[in-house]
């Protein structure tokens, strides 16, 4: 299935673009990482529910599901993000 590039603002180029998708993996694992640690000990506690991680699961998929559909393959950057992409992928669906 063919995807539409991302629209690049004006005079940012690909490799500004590589960058901040990067950046934004790594936001979502950065802030997922945080907070599955948090919810753990919470549920541990008592305090908080199997759902809230869930939910944090689901949220942070969506997250990078969205930023693999602005890749459409054909930049030589993609297959090194697309790489990236399906690890954090796999990190944030990882059971417990």
């Amino acid at each position: 299935m063919w995807l539409a590039a991302p629209i690049l603002a004006e005079g940012e180029s690909d490799v500004d673009e590589a960058r901040r998708l990067q950046r934004q993996i790594r936001a979502v694992l950065y802030v997922f990482r945080g907070e599955k640690d948090r919810l753990e000990r919470l549920i541990q506690s008592g305090e908080a529910g199997q759902d809230q991680l869930d939910s944090l699961r689901a949220r942070s998929v969506e997250l990078l599901d969205a930023e693999r559909a602005k890749l459409h393959g054909s930049a030589a950057w993609h297959p090194q993000l697309l790489q990236e992409l399906a690890e954090a992928r796999a990190e944030v669906s990882a059971p417990d």
